[in-house]
Order: structure tokens, then sequence, then C-alpha cells
């Protein structure tokens, strides 16, 4: 238990870790990537999707985490999509509240690939791993020491995270195209994202540009990709 609680808090102590080939990931950047604000004037909407890559460079960015440790983690995750929903409404005094309980926008979530149509329900308690349940339950907490009422307003969703043959499902690094729909909200990511993208720049004024990107958007000529040191 004390061990899970560490790793847990490790997710926010470093911004930066290492990666395949030299390449720094921006964990950071991977974060904006992966969040869709949908919130409009009072009413607050968030879906945040957490990719196996988001616990494992969190999990290394802790050197007092072992490789061991790391292994066991990721075991438990692998198998699944965790996203971090919230719906609310800011009151008269700046407080938020729910506007529904996580059983109803449970039972409201759809996640669907948009270029194969397969959809995909939230799994229920017993429907994943035990341990991945007990270390999303000590995440919560966290999340309200930290951000406070936006924080105890928060709550995970577990979906499926491979397919029979065993490929992933959403693949931050694969092209795809993914929509969540919760509520009347509606969310979506598209992939591979800029984290996972070689970097480019302009041949006009070396400005680098998002790995994602064919072309300039100023000078419209084709983007080149930087060689990584």
């Amino acid at each position: 238990m004390k061990q899970i609680y560490l790793l847990a808090f490790s997710f926010f102590l470093l911004s930066t870790v290492g990666f395949a080939q030299k390449k720094k990931i921006d964990l950071n950047q991977l974060i904006r990537e992966t969040q869709v604000n949908m919130t409009q004037g009072k009413n607050v909407a968030l879906a945040w999707w957490m990719p196996q890559e988001f616990w494992e460079f969190s999990f290394r960015s802790n050197e007092a985490i072992t490789e061991s440790q790391i292994e066991e983690m990721m075991g438990y995750v692998r198998p699944y999509n965790v996203f971090v929903v919230l719906k609310g409404e800011i009151g008269p005094l700046g407080n938020l509240t729910n506007t529904v309980s996580p059983e109803e926008m449970a039972e409201s979530m759809v996640l669907k690939n948009m270029v194969d149509g397969s959809e995909y329900k939230v799994l229920g308690e017993g429907e994943f791993d035990a341990n991945l349940q007990t270390f999303l339950s000590m995440m919560k907490p966290m999340f309200k020491n930290m951000l406070g009422k936006l924080g105890e307003n928060m709550n995970f969703y577990v979906f499926q995270g491979l397919e029979g043959d065993g490929s992933r499902v959403m693949d931050p690094t694969r092209k795809g195209k993914f929509r969540m729909a919760f509520m009347g909200k509606k969310a979506h990511w598209e992939f591979p994202l800029a984290t996972f993208s070689a970097p480019k720049e302009c041949p006009v004024d070396k400005k680098e540009m998002n790995g994602t990107w064919n072309y300039c958007p100023w000078h419209g000529k084709k983007l080149e990709e930087i060689a990584v040191q």
C-alpha cells in the first residue's frame, strides 16, 4: 500500500523524462494534448485520457522507483485506457459542484473509434484489475489535496485498452481518431500526438513546428524533420 502511494505521488514531481533515441518527452505537453476542455461559461466539462505512456513516463521521472516496481505497475495499467472526466457547475460563490453522479456519468459514456466505428463502454468494478482499482482510489484524494474542489469532483473511468489480438484500442503514436460522448458533451482525440512525432522545421526561417504538420502555415513550404541529436 505504501509503495503504491509513492508511485502515485511521483506523477507530479517532474515535467520531462527520457524516451527512445534520446528524444525528450515533455510530460506537460502530453497532458495538454490528452486533455479536452469543453467548459462553457459556468458549465465545466473536462475529459483527460491517460494513455499508458503517461503512466510510464511519470513512473520513470522518479529515480526512487525501481525497474521492477515500474514493470509491476505497468502490468496493471497496460490492458486499459484510463480517463479522468469532470462535469460540474460553478455556483454563485465560485464553488464547483457535480451535476451528475459518477454512476450516471459512466452510464452515459461511449468511446468510439471514428475510423472503424467500434464502440466501447466503461468497465465496472470487477471487470478490471483490482490492483488498478486500488491505485486509482488512492489517486483521487491526491487530486482533492492538490486542486481543491475541482479535484474532488474528478472521477476515474476505465475502458478496455487491448483488442482480442493484443493490439491497442487507442495508440497515441499511430494514426487514429477517437471520440468520447458523455452527458451531451463530446471530446475528440486525434493521433499521432505531437509529443511522439519527430520535430519539424520550416525551411525558410528554420522555426520549429508541430511534428504532426506537413507544411508551414506562414510560408506554405513543406516542413523538414529535425535530426535528433
